[in-house]
């Protein structure tokens, strides 16, 4: 196999780790090492190019890997990221906020405070066109909104098994 060939191969279960990424950490290096057995197996027959065909678009895999689980599966990554991009927008927000406050606190040479959800913002200005400190304070329910991200996105009641399973009150 030459380093093309490997780089193809290796770049086809990168992808599909990317998206079996939701799997249990066993499962998924059992079905990287079945796969990469299988492809190199067939790549002495037919070649790299044509064993990756075969396999078909990594995601597509990637769905019947985890169809093949029995149960939907929450997305850790998608969660993850989804609360640090909505904690990094929050943060974008307030240091505007900020900017703007220390800019008003600037024209106006006096200090000014203010609030935006959750947060408290003070700046405080010396002189006219100077500016002493901009401070903030948070509140910890911040925190709520990256961690409803993390639920909603990640979809974190598939953990909880299926209603049908569940034990409850029984029927006479």
């Amino acid at each position: 196999m030459t380093a093309l060939d490997r780089l193809r191969l290796s770049w086809f279960l990168v992808r599909l780790d990317y998206h079996i990424a939701d799997l249990p950490r066993r499962r998924r290096r059992e079905i990287r090492r079945e796969l990469g057995t299988d492809t190199r197996d067939a790549a002495r027959d037919i070649g790299v190019p044509g064993a990756v065909a075969d396999l078909g678009r990594p995601r597509v895999l990637a769905e019947d890997c985890i169809r093949a689980e029995g149960r939907p599966l929450p997305h850790y990554t998608r969660g993850a990221v989804w609360a640090a991009v909505s904690l990094a927008a929050y943060m974008y927000l307030v240091m505007s906020y900020s900017f703007g406050l220390a800019d008003g606190a600037i024209a106006a040479s006096t200090d000014l405070e203010g609030g935006l959800v959750g947060t408290e913002v003070a700046a405080l200005a010396a002189e006219a066109d100077s500016l002493i400190a901009v401070e903030l304070s948070y509140s910890p329910w911040i925190l709520l909104l990256p961690a409803a991200a993390f639920v909603l996105a990640g979809r974190l009641w598939r953990l909880l098994p299926p209603w049908r399973d569940r034990p409850g009150p029984r029927q006479p």
